[in-house]
């Protein structure tokens, strides 16, 4: 009898057909998880923090068309570098609008860019079946997830470095003119969004590699150097237009480059902390992940002459982070957030690594049991919300209260075995079966937090809510008619969208001349704290001249409550 076997190219190429789309499934899964947490519900907040210097910044860039000078209500402010504003605005201009989704928006392009590079690297240096593994761990990382959504330029910071290091490993065995121009041109490129950092991170942290066996022998060619200048050229360029095309702007990019990483790494002039801190920030940043974080670290520090190069180097790379950051005189907790895509790696080598198994296996229950405490937190929470409302004051919203219920339900249901078996999840995610479940759990508890919990606090944005009541108030004046008394809030200046600059009165004599000048009633802005400073110039009851006032929450300290902001309408002239 002779067999058809026509029908068998066929099956073949379907059953290579489902292993393929199989194969690709756990990267397809993790990045429209990332996708979705990090853009989900971006600007559903108010503005938070620092983010309303970028947020105003760029309004005021807009509004003049002058994108070389940054402005915070008229006043030069070139803290910063350029390119984190530049990002906002070409948003801005592609959506037509500017608000707290458009603000935060470059940092989550540059979050997803970082969890795009740090698997990236990861496949460079180890097995396709552990990469995925520091990518969902990155991702489940507390500040990691904060600072993706924030409009500062911290995450921008943190992508252009892991980036750089990637496209080093990736060119490593290519070396030319086109490696070296790329790397540069990440690294200077990024420099203007933050800082230095972007330079000198990657070149200390890739200096291992290059000194080992002799490759910086490959480093030596003049198109090494080309490279080099091109790259210098693009960073220097923004600041010698900026201080060349406008006389009258009374700050040097340049010089507050300088200031902001130079002055401030060797003498410091703020953010004086311990050397130490960085021993208790990398944990809060790192959190939920502490305790696999410490058992990695012991694990490399027994272990580390028996590591192979890659995860020697990796290994190295963390501690040169580390150091790089702690030898500076100015410390802050985001300022080390590059160091969290090289945790994220060396923990995802934990199981690799880690030859005492009993260790091992202690070292994961306790990580389990962690977030174990923390969900069953939340699902207790209606039982503690009395205590922690009487022992605070703090009363939270109700739709906070239930979304830290149904997140801690939700995270429960990780724990049902069925889901679990023939390490179906495993597969999907494309990480060890050991570490299914607190990457799920964590996924669930920091996705809850970012997308549920805290867009539930939004009515207690007081100072959003209070300058839009605000705004509404004085629609019908010129902000010649307005002024801030002492200081001001750049939170205030974007919501209150005036089209031009409200004066700030910096003294009494400034609050003097201003009233003196007035001949009909004008509004003036200021913290509680400067009441009595006013009353002395403006002797009229200020309680009846009260037009608006911040709330003041039980729970706030005094000296929160004295930063509180107060409008009054003021009637006559100042003495």
């Amino acid at each position: 009898m002779k067999i058809d076997n026509t029908h068998f190219p066929a099956k073949q190429l379907e059953i290579h057909a489902v292993k393929t789309v199989w194969n690709y499934l756990p990267a397809a899964l993790f990045g429209t998880t990332a996708v979705f947490l990090l853009f989900a519900y971006l600007g559903a907040n108010g503005l938070q923090g620092s983010e309303d210097r970028w947020a105003v910044v760029v309004k005021e860039m807009l509004a003049s068309g002058d994108f070389f000078h940054p402005t915070i209500n008229g006043m030069p402010y070139f803290d910063k570098p350029l390119l984190s504003y530049w990002l906002i605005a070409l948003a801005s201009k592609i959506t037509g609008r500017l608000d707290e989704t458009i603000v935060r928006l470059p940092s989550a392009v540059a979050a997803l860019l970082a969890l795009w590079a740090t698997v990236r690297l990861g496949r460079k240096l180890f097995p396709e079946k552990q990469v995925l593994t520091a990518g969902w761990v990155l991702l489940s990382t507390y500040g990691f997830m904060f600072w993706a959504r924030s409009a500062e330029a911290d995450m921008e910071n943190l992508a252009a470095i892991v980036l750089a290091v990637a496209w080093y490993w990736s060119r490593r065995e290519k070396p030319g003119f086109f490696s070296y121009l790329i790397f540069y041109l990440i690294c200077f490129t990024g420099a203007h969004a933050k800082g230095m950092a972007t330079i000198v991170v990657p070149a200390a942290v890739i200096l291992p590699d290059v000194l080992r066996k002799k490759r910086w022998r490959s480093y030596l060619p003049i198109s090494h150097f080309l490279a080099v200048c091109v790259g210098l050229a693009v960073y220097m360029a923004p600041f010698v237009m900026a201080d060349t095309s406008r006389e009258s702007y009374q700050a040097s990019g340049l010089w507050f480059a300088f200031k902001e990483n130079i002055t401030r790494y060797f003498k410091p002039f703020d953010h004086n902390e311990p050397f130490y801190v960085y021993f208790m920030y990398v944990p809060r940043l790192f959190f939920p992940w502490v305790v696999l974080l410490v058992g990695t670290i012991i694990a490399c520090w027994e272990n580390f002459r028996k590591f192979d190069w890659p995860t020697k180097w990796l290994t190295l790379s963390t501690v040169i982070i580390f150091l790089v950051f702690t030898l500076s005189g100015s410390r802050r907790s985001y300022y080390i957030l590059p160091i969290l895509p090289f945790c994220a790696l060396l923990v995802s080598q934990y199981l690799e690594i880690e030859k005492n198994e009993q260790r091992k296996k202690s070292v994961l229950s306790i990580q389990v049991i962690l977030l174990v405490v923390i969900l069953m937190g939340e699902i207790l929470s209606p039982a503690l919300w009395p205590f922690i409302e009487k022992k605070t004051h703090f009363i939270p919203p109700h739709g906070f209260k239930m979304g830290t219920l149904a997140m801690g339900l939700l995270a429960l249901t990780c724990f049902v075995p069925d889901i679990f078996r023939n390490n179906l999840m495993a597969r999907l995610l494309g990480v060890p079966s050991k570490l299914v479940r607190p990457i799920t759990v964590s996924l669930i508890l920091l996705g809850g937090f970012f997308l549920w919990q805290q867009r539930a606090l939004e009515p207690l944005q007081y100072r959003k809510s209070f300058s839009l009541k605000l705004k509404n108030e004085l629609s019908s004046l010129d902000s010649s008619d307005i002024a801030f008394f002492r200081r001001f809030k750049p939170k205030m200046v974007f919501y209150l969208d005036r089209p031009d600059t409200i004066p700030i009165l910096k003294n009494i004599s400034g609050l003097q001349e201003f009233g003196k000048s007035k001949e009909k009633p004008w509004i003036l802005i200021s913290e509680t704290r400067y009441e009595n400073e006013i009353a002395s110039v403006i002797p009229q009851n200020m309680g009846h001249s009260l037009l608006l006032e911040e709330d003041v929450y039980a729970w706030e300290r005094d000296s929160k409550k004295e930063q509180k902001y107060k409008a009054w309408i003021i009637n006559g002239h100042t003495q």
